[in-house]
């Protein structure tokens, strides 16, 4: 399977997420190396929250989207692992069932 790469400018998102504060960002792998694995793993710990063992929502300002898709692919090898970032349209979009709540602003919470 062929990797596709999309680069976003502001052209080819919709109109209220270019004049949005926060993009919903969730961001998925399957990292077969655990060093590699735990590497990925710290980095989003810093841009979002953990939702399973592979998967993070962020809420990003579009400086740290940019940061990420930056930083990210080059945690894996692109022979054997597999990232995904999914840029979505907002927290309206999606359903969640179960004990975990959804964040809509990771900036606002203080641990």
């Amino acid at each position: 399977m062929g990797k596709v790469w999309l680069e976003l400018d502001d052209d080819a998102l919709p109109p209220e997420m270019v004049t949005s504060h926060k993009y919903f960002v969730l961001v998925i792998y399957d990292i077969i190396d655990d060093k590699r694995r735990r590497k990925m793993a710290k980095l989003l710990e810093a841009f979002g929250f953990r939702v399973q063992k592979s998967a993070f929502e962020c809420m990003l300002d579009r400086r740290r989207y940019d940061r990420l898709v930056k930083i990210a692919p080059r945690l894996i090898d692109h022979a054997e692992d597999s990232l995904r970032i999914y840029l979505l349209s907002g927290k309206m979009a999606v359903l969640s069932w179960g004990s975990e709540t959804i964040v809509d602003d990771c900036s606002s919470i203080i641990i």
